[in-house]
């Protein structure tokens, strides 16, 4: 499995000045999977701005 996933990373990598190893490469993936799910619960910018448009406003907790 190791081996595939090398060659498909060489692959990927021909005829490309940007080369990503493939330990970076898992690395990026699981920050960006923990990234995803500590944040899934969190209100978007685009959902707090059209709640703002129909008037509700939210005042920040101090």
């Amino acid at each position: 499995m190791v081996e595939d996933a090398e060659q498909y990373s060489d692959e990927l990598n021909e005829g490309t000045e940007y080369k990503v190893s493939t330990s970076k490469k898992h690395k990026v993936e699981q920050h960006h999977a923990w990234k995803a799910e500590a944040y899934k619960n969190q209100a978007s910018n685009k959902t707090l701005n059209s709640l703002m448009k129909m008037g509700i406003v939210f005042v920040p907790s101090i």
